[in-house]
Formats: C-alpha cells, sequence, structure tokens
C-alpha cells in the first residue's frame, strides 16, 4: 500500500506541476499577445481634430472648451457664437512638424560631418531613426455666426523594424494627408448656451505599406511602385455638431462642451478607410482681465472609445496664459506626454512654437513620436 500511496503522491505532484506549467506559459503568452496588441501602430487618424492651432497642441491639446483663433472653426463649431461683436478673425497660419529623432540625426551628423564613421554606420543609424513629419495649413474667417475655411494637413511616419511581419527587417510607411473646404454655423441661444454644426468636403489620401529592406535594397523602383500602388484616395462629405454651456463672471468664465465628429461615419470614395463618429467633451476656467487670461481645460475625446485606444491616449489637459494678446506661454499633457511652446504676436504676424509627443500606439508609451513644430501665420 505504502508503494502504491507512493507513486499516486508523485503522480499528483508532477500533474500538478505540468498544469502549473501550462498556466505559467497561458498567462506570459497572454501578457505577450497584451503587450504586442498594445503596440500594435494606430491609424493617423482616429479621434484627433482634422486642424488644430499650435498654440492649443502646445497646451496639451484641449481646445473643446476655448480653442485659439483659427482652431474654433475646427475645434467646436458653438465656440464662434460666445463672445461680443460680430467679426471674430481672418486668418491663414502654415505649421510645419519634425520628430525629434530625425531632428536629432541630422543636427548630429552636420556637427560630426560624418568624420570618422564609415558609410555602414551612416546608414545602420540612418535606417534605425523614425522618420516623423507633418505640415498644416488653414486660411479663412470667423464671425459669430460661424465661419469658413480651407484647410490642409500630411502626416508620414516611416519606421525600420529589425523583425517584420515575416520575421525579415522591413520597412513601415504610413502616411496620411487630406485638403478641404469647411464651413460653420453657429448660434447663441442665450449667453448661457450656444450650438453649432459645421460641413466638410475633403479629399483624403492614406498608405499603409510594410517593405522588405531586402528588396528596397534590391530594387529601389520596385519598392517606389509597390508604395505607389498602396496609396488610396477618395472624396467624401462630413458634418460636426457642437455645443458649449458656459457662466461667466468679471475675472472668471467656466465652460463644458461636447461634440459629436463625422457623424453617421464619413465614408469616401474609393478604399480609404472610413472616419467613425466619435463624441467627446471637455471642460474648462478661464481667468482674465482687460488684457491677459489664463485658460486651463481638460477633454476627453471618443468617449465611447470607437477606435478601440487606451484612456490616455483620448485625454488632453492643460493650460495657456496669453499676456496682453501678444505674449503667451502654454503647458500642458497631450496623449499622455508633456506638452509646451509659445506664441508671439506683432501687428499682424503671430509666430508660434513648441514640443509635444504624438503617440503611435494605441496606449501611452507603447510607439511615441516626441515632435518638434513651428507655425507662422497672420491675423486680423
Amino acid at each position: 500500500m505504502k508503494p502504491t500511496a507512493e507513486r499516486l503522491y508523485k503522480f499528483a505532484q508532477a500533474d500538478f506541476t505540468v498544469i502549473g506549467v501550462r498556466l505559467l506559459f497561458v498567462a506570459l503568452s497572454s501578457a505577450f499577445c497584451a503587450f504586442a496588441l498594445a503596440a500594435e501602430p494606430v491609424p493617423l487618424h482616429t479621434h484627433e481634430a482634422i486642424y488644430q492651432n499650435p498654440f492649443d497642441t502646445a497646451a496639451g491639446g484641449a481646445s473643446l472648451t476655448r480653442a485659439t483663433q483659427d482652431g474654433a472653426l475646427y475645434a467646436n463649431p458653438s465656440l464662434s457664437a460666445l463672445g461680443r461683436g460680430f467679426f471674430r478673425w481672418f486668418f491663414a497660419r502654415t505649421a510645419f512638424h519634425l520628430g525629434k529623432d530625425l531632428a536629432d540625426f541630422g543636427i548630429s551628423s552636420y556637427k560630426t560631418g560624418f568624420k570618422g564613421a564609415d558609410l555602414a554606420s551612416i546608414v545602420s543609424k540612418a535606417i534605425k531613426t523614425p522618420v516623423f513629419g507633418g505640415l498644416d495649413f488653414t486660411l479663412g474667417s470667423l464671425t459669430r455666426f460661424g465661419g469658413v475655411g480651407v484647410y490642409s494637413s500630411t502626416r508620414f511616419d516611416l519606421v525600420a523594424r529589425e523583425f517584420g511581419s515575416v520575421g525579415m527587417p522591413e520597412f513601415r510607411i504610413r502616411g496620411l494627408g487630406y485638403v478641404g473646404l469647411a464651413t460653420s454655423g453657429a448660434v447663441d441661444l442665450s449667453d448661457h448656451f450656444s450650438l453649432g454644426m459645421a460641413y466638410r468636403y475633403q479629399a483624403t489620401g492614406e498608405v499603409n505599406k510594410s517593405l522588405s529592406l531586402v528588396d528596397v535594397a534590391a530594387s529601389p523602383g520596385t519598392a517606389v511602385a509597390a508604395l505607389q500602388q498602396s496609396l488610396e484616395y477618395g472624396f467624401g462629405h462630413a458634418v460636426d455638431l457642437g455645443a458649449t454651456v458656459q457662466t461667466r463672471s468679471r475675472n472668471v468664465d467656466f465652460r463644458v462642451a461636447g461634440t459629436i465628429n463625422d457623424v453617421g461615419n464619413t465614408k469616401f470614395s474609393g478604399k480609404v478607410t472610413p472616419w467613425k463618429q466619435t463624441m467627446s467633451a471637455g471642460v474648462g476656467v478661464t481667468f482674465h482681465n482687460r488684457n491677459s487670461a489664463m485658460h486651463c481645460a481638460v477633454d476627453r475625446r471618443d468617449l465611447t472609445a470607437v477606435y478601440g485606444e487606451h484612456w490616455t491616449r483620448r485625454t488632453y489637459a492643460g493650460c495657456k496664459l496669453l499676456v496682453d494678446q501678444r505674449v503667451g506661454v502654454a503647458a500642458g499633457l497631450y496623449q499622455g506626454w508633456p506638452s509646451y511652446g509659445f506664441v508671439l504676436s506683432a501687428l499682424f504676424i503671430r509666430l508660434e512654437g513648441g514640443v509635444y509627443t504624438k503617440e503611435m500606439g494605441a496606449q501611452v508609451g507603447t510607439d511615441p513620436r516626441k515632435v518638434y513644430f513651428v507655425a507662422l501665420g497672420t491675423e486680423i
């Protein structure tokens, strides 16, 4: 009986050991899969505004309750109805965005002049440098009852991966560009409540392609042709809705705002990925006197997470301080990463600059791109 009992004990012990190993394997596999899914890139366009004023970007991107000048046309169509007077602004602005990785590579290469470095090491460093860049432009005018503007935006992201989709080195290339015409209408039902609607007609192009590093080196022309074939473009109509509630006093304003963007989903001709309907909300407070103001706000975009992004990637918060309508500084958290910048205005010229981080993954910290931006525009 005793040997039988010992054998049963050892068998049970071995069986539980196997079960424990299997459970550990399942747990590690689940964690790995979760990390891999989190690290997967999301589309270049998800819940974000089609255009955002650079100073608002520096302030963490929270612009639903109070957007800066041209940004009011695109952030929340109900904003223009709040305030005194009829005419708001005539604006024209161009903004350049450059990834820190690419900027650092260019600066270090310029300083060293490639001295003491062989071609192989230079190429290796260049391949490992993510390339992120963008260009924004807008031109239009805004009144108390709405506005009209043309806009364009381009984002490009290229990154090399040692182990790509087939286990071989490859380039992952993603890009999004669009140009369109936006019109908006707004009405204030009282001094405390406004409604707005915006319509956009937009041409959109996108590319999402992975190319083997071996194929690119062997036949660059073929790689370029494959990239061109992967380009999708089309035209679409979009509608946005917005509402803002405010309370005002002599030196303090408080606002709550909500928007519905791409109502009913924005569909494009061709094979361009549709833009899903998103709902967003924000809260903000402004402290002001006759010449200066400080605005602090928090926005939560895509409240129902239709794009499946983590809440940190959909949250924007920050403050912006404008002194005498000429000098301003801003800081915040843009998609969970620090952002900051400045604005200088003289006569009709406006200069803006700063830093933010664009999160390319579904969660904060999975695939960030630190970005420098500078913008030059005019305002009347």
